[in-house]
């Protein structure tokens, strides 16, 4: 193009490019230099983008000693500016400029981007290899933007940008590839954010942002690589889900402080996420089900005083997750909804809510080193089978323990009785272990059938099972006294010679069936007192067979 087909103020921009200056057509009046309103300006700030086109392809030479730039500020710039697969040698900067149409660098190779305070109806990138900045700072673009395949050698600003979607997606970057991080900072979206398979060699960092999608997931980053810290944090608000499905995060997440809204489904699916540091979620808001099957999270993951709320579902879903240090639950946290942590594993689970949990408590097949809780807040279900802890805090009563036991909602299931009273045994509390054990068996009994509940029912009042052994040595140690009066003032009658008679041995001959003290044979009772030693007998074997199940019981629980 000569320069002599430009108009006025492209002329500046093609005398400003050699030296790398700025061609600044602004009028310094805040009101009219907006450029949401630059459809209204006049030619003396209007640029053909074919000039601007025919800057960057033509790479005109630098003055000596100085770097060509394409540097334009305050523009109304007409036209496609489409410059998919070109080669541009030179930094594009094109600030606060209107564009009518929207811009291209689809497949294109360039340095740094700028079009921070900009507005543009959309900017496609798809499979861009920028070296350096992509600046989209203040930036207002109603379609979105498209960076699927895109490679960076810098960062993505969009701190106070505002965009709109295209096909349901405000950012469309899958597979997007950048060496540092993506800035969201004020950040508004009125679509979804969409990384699925992105690596991020950085960080993403979100504050105050707000990002709304009812058509699509708010944020997208499934199988994505985040080589520094995810924060979404004080202020973020997301109405759609947050997807981080199978994502891997090589620092932490914090979502402390942020607001969590999706009627149509869980607020975050983080099914195999894998965390390498913590997972905070303090002080944030979750209207819907907050998601981690499967999750891994290297640090802590810290909900205290966080809100999830998801009434007649579960508030909290992390089957099968580990967490290898603490899962604190504690210091404001409420739950409107259950807490299902089937098969998940930590070394330390806090449940200290604010307020009663009233939803189901599922903690089968879990695993903990420390169980620190308040069963006091807990009105729902509680269910422990399976579940093993290496120690409690509270240690709690029996009864206290048994009770929170009692919340489980099939009936009768023994490993948590069993795993209760192992943990009593392990911190030297052996009489309450027994006691646990008991009100097991006692549990157990109203299961069986009728012959088999008598017969439980008469080792529970005779023995308590073997774990009450002071009972058993009750019974014989009062029908002793009795068969040694009765025999005494009745004694039997003598049926072999040379054995003096003893009305005590006798009665203990006669009650325990393994002793054989030469009473019984010698001697035969009389018709009064005949039934009696019968009856002892029958005792006898009864207390015997009894004490030996009680004493097998609690020698293989040992």
């Amino acid at each position: 193009m000569h320069v002599a087909g430009l108009s006025e103020a492209e002329q500046q921009v093609w005398e400003a490019f050699p030296a790398g200056m700025p061609a600044d057509l602004r009028t310094g009046e805040q009101e009219k230099d907006t450029p949401e309103r630059g459809q209204s300006w006049g030619p003396e700030r209007t640029v053909r983008a074919s000039v601007l086109k025919t800057l960057l392809l033509e790479r005109r030479a630098a003055e000596p000693g100085h770097v060509a730039r394409l540097s334009l500020v305050g523009a109304r710039i007409v036209g496609p500016l489409d410059l998919t697969d070109a080669e541009i040698g030179v930094t594009l900067e094109l600030t606060e400029c209107h564009f009518d149409q929207e811009v291209t660098v689809a497949n294109a190779r360039t340095r740094r981007l700028d079009f921070s305070g900009s507005s543009l109806p959309g900017l496609h990138a798809r499979q861009a290899r920028i070296e350096g900045d992509l600046v989209l700072r203040d930036c207002e673009i109603p379609a979105g933007i498209r960076l699927a395949g895109a490679q960076l050698g810098g960062i993505l600003l969009l701190n106070y940008a505002r965009l709109g979607a295209s096909n349901g997606y405000a950012l469309h970057a899958a597979r997007l590839v950048i060496d540092h991080s993506i800035y969201c900072a004020h950040f508004e979206a009125a679509g979804g954010i969409y990384l699925v398979g992105a690596r991020i060699g950085g960080g993403l960092h979100m504050l105050e942002a707000r990002v709304t999608s009812r058509e699509r997931d708010a944020l997208e980053a499934s199988r994505t690589t985040i080589h520094d810290d995810c924060n979404l944090v004080e202020g973020c608000r997301f109405d759609g889900a947050i997807r981080l499905v199978q994502a891997h995060v090589h620092g932490q997440i914090n979502l402390s402080g942020a607001h969590l809204d999706n009627p149509d489904g869980p607020a975050v699916i983080a099914d195999n996420l894998r965390v390498d540091q913590n997972l905070y979620c303090a002080n944030l808001t979750a209207n819907a089900e907050f998601r981690l099957l499967g999750a891994h999270i290297a640090g802590d993951l810290v909900l205290s005083g966080a809100h999830l709320n998801n009434a007649g579902g579960h508030a909290l879903d992390g089957g099968s997750l580990v967490v290898e240090r603490g899962l604190r639950c504690d210091e404001g946290f409420v739950a409107d909804g259950g807490l299902r942590l089937i098969g998940s594993q930590a070394n330390v689970f806090e449940l200290l809510p604010a307020r009663e949990i009233t939803g189901d408590i599922d903690l089968r097949y879990a695993r903990f080193g420390l169980l620190r809780d308040d069963v006091s807040s807990i009105s729902g279900t509680v269910q422990l089978d399976g579940s093993v802890y290496d120690a409690l805090d509270p240690l709690l009563s029996v009864a206290d323990r048994l009770n929170w036991l009692a919340r489980q909602p099939d009936g009768y299931r023994p490993l948590p009785y069993e795993q209760l009273a192992i943990t009593y045994r392990r911190l030297g509390h052996d009489a309450d272990a027994r006691r646990v054990l008991l009100a097991k068996q006692r549990r157990r009994r109203k299961t069986l059938s009728l012959p088999a509940k008598t017969w439980g029912l008469l080792q529970d009042w005779t023995v308590g099972y073997g774990y009450l052994p002071g009972r058993a040595a009750m019974w014989l140690l009062t029908l002793l006294s009795i068969g040694t009066v009765l025999f005494w003032f009745d004694p039997p009658t003598q049926i072999q010679s040379g054995t003096g008679f003893n009305a005590f041995f006798y009665t203990l001959d006669v009650l325990v069936p393994v002793l054989k003290l030469g009473q019984q044979n010698a001697f035969a009772p009389s018709e009064t007192t005949q039934w009696f030693a019968y009856l002892l007998t029958i005792i006898g074997w009864v207390l015997a067979t009894t004490v030996a199940t009680g004493i097998t019981r609690t020698l293989t629980r040992n």
